[in-house]
This record gives structure tokens, sequence and C-alpha cells, in this order.
């Protein structure tokens, strides 16, 4: 198993510690949803960076194909996103836990379509199978961690 896979999964860990603690007896001064939105915010504007990944490619490594890509508005409609999703990432801290487990979701979902998207569009990008397999099962994992918590929390 690649490292990426490991860090992958074993971050599914504490969302499931974040529904553990929501629903015990636990009083630490804040609110019991807290631990999984914020780490779900975390976790969701990280994938939202990665977006910015091409940007990093050196350019004595890059070749022309890399070059017009990133000489094209693809890659600054890519950062605008990027960023949108981190703002609503963290704006998901600061409003009900009900609506940011729904944006959140939503988030998870909107950034596996795109970066399939994308991923379909910029063949220089070299995902491979595993990977996008490895993102397409932690996506549906997080996205129903998303729902579990939300039956537990307003069901």
């Amino acid at each position: 198993m690649k490292t990426r896979q490991i860090l992958g999964y074993a971050g599914v860990a504490p969302f499931l510690l974040g529904i553990y603690f929501s629903t015990g007896n636990f009083n630490v001064g804040i609110h019991k949803t807290l631990p999984f939105i914020a780490y779900s915010a975390v976790i969701l504007s990280f994938l939202a960076g990665s977006l910015w990944k091409v940007h990093m490619i050196h350019p004595c490594e890059s070749n022309e194909k890399q070059r017009m890509y990133l000489e094209h508005d693809s890659f600054s409609q890519q950062q605008i996103v990027s960023n949108i999703i981190s703002v609503l990432a963290f704006i998901s801290i600061l409003i009900s836990p009900e609506i940011s487990l729904l944006l959140l979701a939503l988030g998870y979902l909107f950034i596996w379509f795109y970066e399939r998207r994308i991923n379909g569009i910029n063949s220089f990008d070299e995902l491979s199978d595993n990977y996008l397999s490895m993102r397409t099962h932690l996506t549906f994992i997080v996205f129903s961690l998303h729902a579990l918590a939300y039956m537990l929390w307003f069901l």
C-alpha cells in the first residue's frame, strides 16, 4: 500500500472520532458537533488546495502542453474554484451544524466531480487509476459519514 493510500484511509479516523465524540457524554466546553465539522472543513479545504497541484510543476520539467495549460483560463478557473471551496469550508464552521453538514457533504461531491473533469481535460496530469479509485472510495465514505452524522444529530 502506498503512503498516499495509508494517509488517505487513516484520514477517515478523525471523522469517526468526531461522530463518537458527538454522540457521547463529553463535556469539554465546545459544541459536540464542532470536532467533526471543523475536521471536515479542514480536509475539504485541503482537497480544494490540491487543485493547485499543476501550478507546482517545475518549469524545467514541464512540456509544451503543460505550459499551454498554465497559460489557459482553465487553470485560473481551478484557482478560483479552489478558493471558493476553501472559503465555504471555513464558513461551514461558523454556521448551524445542520447547514454545515449539507454544505460540506456537497463540497466533497463537487470536488470529486470537478477533479474527474479536470483530470479528463489535463491528460498530462498523471493521476493513476488507483488514485482515482481511492478518491472515489474515500469520497463515498466521507459523504456517508456526513449522512450518518446528520441522522444521528437531527433525525
